[in-house]
């Protein structure tokens, strides 16, 4: 986790630019990925690490990690989207806790652009979950009233 800590330090240097990623509902679970406007400013970007933090706790807690494989001939793209809890082959992540409704989550993606001048390195999303089963949904930042989510 340190080196997670590490990486997300390291994205928010004077010289870096965070870019804002985006998520989803996939079978009842948040996924992560980057807007089709910055995957088409660089589609050859790399996916290096993924945190999720629960910001209802001082210090942030964070709640799951995983890390890629930095083998080249297996690049994860920024335009894919991945599930909270779903580790790849050849990559390492921390068990999940599973995540609670009205809880605020942060989202922090760890890029590496394939043009070493683009500042870029990384992104993020904030979102909470309300409802069970079917009726599971995404509450956007908008809606949040007071940092809850209803």
């Amino acid at each position: 986790m340190a080196l997670i800590l590490g990486l997300s330090s390291a994205a928010c240097s004077a010289t870096s630019r965070m870019g804002d990623a985006e998520v989803q509902l996939k079978d009842g679970q948040p996924c992560f990925y980057l807007s089709a406007k910055d995957v088409e400013r660089d589609p050859a970007a790399r996916l290096q690490a993924i945190a999720v933090s629960d910001t209802s706790t001082q210090p942030m807690a964070t709640v799951w990690w995983v890390m890629f494989d930095t083998d080249p001939a297996v690049p994860q793209s920024g335009a894919s989207c991945y599930a909270y809890g779903n580790t790849p082959p050849a990559a390492k992540s921390a068990p999940q806790v599973p995540l609670q409704n009205g809880k605020v989550y942060s989202v922090f993606l760890n890029v590496r652009p394939s043009d070493k001048s683009d500042p870029t390195r990384g992104y993020s999303v904030r979102f909470c979950l309300a409802g069970e089963g079917p009726a599971r949904r995404l509450v956007p930042m908008e809606s949040w009233r007071s940092g809850t989510c209803h």
